[in-house]
């Protein structure tokens, strides 16, 4: 049967021999923020920052919230195939100079989102290695190995380390689903679990705040548009992906948040979060990870539960690096295809990023932890963190303004509030929320940090020199090359 007259067909046809499936697709989307990763790292931020007994509940909001970002974002991921994700949309949405705008930030957003996984993950390494055979090897050395080990990445299939995410998501799940299982048996007391879920911890502590953490945790989930290329039904697979990534990742923090909630006490939680962040910054206090394997396991075998539980982290945050790697890469790729960078970064014939385009970022994140090992590692790692989540936000923010232009601008499709209108109104109720908590984010969080009335201003700064940066950068490209800007995010692989 021919192919030249359907595009979809076309577009199955040349991606058949190393198209992912949709379940593929979705753990790569899961592993981009494993569960263990959050249950460990997302969850204790919420109850730091806020100092709100309903984070359970705020995590259940803010994953309603975006779901309706992937909601309004269905119809439009059926158009749009480019391997530059939210830049194309936006390009085409509302013009090529905000889209490499959006390209720039996201681009930052990611590279510091993997700086401040090498810390914790070199971090993480110290201690094991200091427990397991008496070496005490430098955060700066490890940051060096894990780099190499990232670049050593890049030359796998990306179907063979997606057989690899399947294995570790699958075992992420399982700890934490045993560790909801252990909050069932083991609650801090009789009125626990009921008390995690109780609608009054949402006035206790700062709800915006905790909105704010919540919606930055959801980061990744966002990803699959930038493996359009490699999926066989693109307009199918990635937003069935996107939807069920955010209703996982939904479900992962909230029985996180709860579970930790019923075994700690939710009037010790927020102490027991806050304990951490102390300890992390020179005080006394002790690990979340510790505190909660205590009150979980008892102190007969805490040692071995705080190292499993650490391996496990150390995996799922591995992973998470390796994923966010490849999203820039094939973002620099698509950029390069659509003629704004080198042609030395295309992309490869089978869709794939070019070994070229995936040195950036482990080497550009590898530069950024060294200069983080060299001060306050654990200090610097929630400025990345907090500064990226808030970067990937603002992406969402402007990606779901362009898809309300767009569905106002073309009115096609199923009517009805399930059809175009249903899209319609969830994209702007995605617009308003996030733009909320961007807004709140880099004006209310970064004073939450250590020393956060000194160096809080390079959140905000460097989200907008992010953007700022694009939008310099398209101004160039139009004055040297007006043509490769006006095609920006419209150069799809040829099929």
């Amino acid at each position: 049967m021919s192919t030249h007259g359907n595009p979809e067909r076309r577009h199955r046809a040349a991606t058949s021999a190393a198209a992912l499936s949709g379940r593929q697709l979705l753990c790569i989307v899961i592993a981009s923020h494993g569960p263990v990763v959050l249950m460990l790292g997302a969850i204790p931020t919420g109850y730091q920052f806020s100092g709100s007994q309903g984070v359970p509940l705020v995590m259940a909001i803010a994953g309603l919230c975006l779901c309706a970002f992937a909601v309004g974002n269905t119809g439009i991921a059926g158009r749009i195939r480019h391997r530059g994700g939210h830049y194309a949309l936006v390009s085409q949405a509302l013009g090529p100079i905000p889209g490499l705008g959006v390209a720039t930030l996201s681009l930052a957003g990611y590279v510091g989102l993997v700086a401040a996984f090498l810390v914790v993950l070199a971090g993480g390494l110290t201690g094991q290695l200091s427990d397991a055979i008496g070496l005490d090897a430098p955060i700066s050395l490890l940051v060096v190995v894990l780099v190499v080990v990232l670049i050593a990445l890049e030359f796998v299939p990306l179907r063979v380390f997606t057989r690899c995410v399947v294995v570790v998501v699958i075992l992420q799940a399982a700890v934490v689903l045993a560790f909801g299982a252990l909050a069932v048996l083991h609650p801090a007391d009789d009125t626990a679990a009921a008390a995690a879920l109780d609608p009054a911890g949402l006035l206790t502590g700062s709800f915006s705040l905790a909105l704010c953490v919540a919606v930055t945790n959801f980061v990744g989930s966002e990803i699959g548009p930038n493996f359009s290329e490699e999926v066989a039904t693109p307009s199918r697979t990635v937003p069935r992906a996107t939807l069920a990534g955010y209703a996982l990742t939904t479900a992962t923090l909230v029985i996180s948040a709860w579970a930790t909630s019923v075994v700690v006490g939710p009037d010790k939680i927020v102490a027991a979060a806050q304990g951490q962040l102390e300890g992390s910054t020179g005080g006394s206090g002790e690990p979340f990870t510790v505190t909660v394997a205590r009150q979980a396991v008892g102190g007969d075998h805490l040692d071995a539960v705080v190292n499993a539980l650490t391996r496990v982290l150390i995996l799922g945050g591995l992973a998470s690096a390796v994923i966010f790697c490849q999203v820039v890469a094939r973002q620099l790729s698509g950029l390069s295809r659509d003629r704004v960078m080198t042609a030395r970064l295309q992309p490869r014939l089978d869709g794939g990023a070019p070994l070229s385009a995936g040195l950036i970022a482990p080497l550009a994140a590898g530069a950024v932890a060294l200069l983080a090992a060299a001060g306050r590692p654990s200090q610097v790692v929630l400025y990345l963190l907090v500064g990226g989540g808030l970067a990937i936000t603002a992406v969402l923010t402007i990606s779901s303004l362009a898809t309300v232009v767009w569905l106002l601008r073309t009115d096609e499709g199923e009517a009805g509030f399930f059809g175009w209108e249903g899209r319609l109104v969830a994209a702007m109720f995605a617009f308003l929320t996030t733009g909320f908590v961007v807004v709140v984010g880099t004006v209310r969080l970064p004073a939450q940090l250590p020393a956060g009335q000194t160096y809080g201003w390079l959140i905000p700064v460097g989200i907008a020199g992010g953007f700022l940066i694009g939008l310099v950068w398209a101004g160039m490209v139009r004055i040297s090359r007006p043509e490769a800007l006006a095609g920006l995010g419209r150069q799809v692989r040829a099929d």
